[in-house]
């Protein structure tokens, strides 16, 4: 965590607007975009989650580039509560499906689940349980999990750069490359929306939705290549207010991107919001627990009940994504320090 800066608080808001967009929509309810930047709350929230994590995981790279250790870290941010979380819906699963106990965990869809989400890293999520959820306005368990192939992969871009090179020209050539990338992937979206431009990176990673995440990302990320050498408001303070000069016609959303990609860095790294240490960094439990906590809710008490759902599901997500932090999380972060020094030595080739 960074108690004294703003970037816990910051995670915590965009977990809790991805829960908000995502009740309309399990309810069956049209949520209204951001009038600023053309998306949900939700879009907001991924976003916001992806520029800050561009931008730390590129500062700690930049502090560790040995590629093991880089890899470990990320590792144990992302596996362990997404493990525990994916056994933790396989048996919410086994007391809400409408299967018998045996058919539920026997089925080849349960597996899958499993499986499938686990290996995320290298595979597409899979969404589905035997015989859950199947009446409620929109199907599905975990819907959330769409983000963490994208995220992984960027880890992976970003290791690999580090790993590549010590040249910090080259290193911010190459996410340069990546935010250039994305920016043309979402000039195709705006400019040819009809078409059939979409291809798959490892047969997982559709470049489609990538340019959203992508343009976040990288932008978080070319912030924190360029602040090693400069100071950071004079990088994100004349970039917001060219983007909020930007925000009208074809390519505003791509303007908003960037603003609220270079706001969130600079609040972040701020004093204004920090966050009491014992709160702890609740954020990515929520993100894992809200979706199919709120979709339980509305199995039980139907859809005619808008606020009593929300509250309900908030007060458990809040609950889980608590315990998940202080048994799970946490303690799982702590083997970070564990170092594979044998390779260590040859982490950064020569140049």
């Amino acid at each position: 965590m960074h108690p004294r800066n703003s970037f816990d608080a910051l995670r915590l808001l965009a977990a809790l607007l991805v829960f908000h967009t995502h009740h309309y929509v399990l309810n069956g309810i049209h949520e209204r975009n951001l009038p600023w930047i053309g998306t949900a709350y939700s879009g907001a929230g991924v976003g916001m989650f992806f520029a800050i994590s561009g931008y730390l995981v590129t500062k700690s790279a930049n502090r560790d580039p040995a590629i093991w250790s880089f890899l470990w870290k990320r590792a144990l941010r992302i596996m362990p509560g997404l493990t525990v979380n994916i056994l933790f819906t396989v048996a919410l699963g086994a007391c809400l499906t409408t299967l018998t106990l045996s058919e539920y965990l026997t089925s080849t869809v349960t597996h899958k689940y499993i499986y499938r989400n686990i290996l995320i890293a290298f595979q597409e999520p899979f969404y589905e349980l035997p015989g859950l959820f199947k009446d409620n306005p929109a199907y599905g368990v975990n819907g959330s999990l769409w983000t963490l192939p994208y995220e992984i992969s960027f880890y992976f871009v970003v290791g690999l750069v580090f790993f590549c090179t010590r040249s910090l020209a080259i290193r911010a050539a190459a996410i340069s490359l990546g935010l250039l990338t994305s920016f043309i992937l979402m000039m195709t979206r705006i400019y040819f929306p009809e078409t059939n431009f979409p291809f798959h990176i490892w047969n997982w990673i559709a470049t489609r939705p990538l340019a959203a995440p992508g343009i976040m990302f990288f932008f978080g990320a070319a912030t924190a290549m360029v602040s090693i050498s400069k100071p950071l408001n004079s990088i994100i303070g004349p970039t917001v207010a060219i983007c909020f000069f930007l925000l009208w016609g074809d390519t505003s959303i791509v303007s908003a991107y960037v603003a609220l990609a270079a706001a969130t860095i600079l609040i972040g790294e701020s004093k204004l919001f920090p966050l009491p240490k014992r709160l702890g960094d609740m954020s990515y439990g929520i993100y894992l627990y809200a979706f199919p906590i709120q979709q339980a809710f509305i199995q039980a008490i139907g859809t005619g009940h808008f606020l009593l759902s929300y509250a309900l599901s908030l007060t458990a997500t809040v609950a889980l994504a608590a315990v998940s932090w202080r048994f799970v999380e946490r303690p799982t972060l702590r083997l970070k320090g564990l170092r594979y020094r044998r390779y260590d030595a040859a982490a950064v080739p020569a140049e």
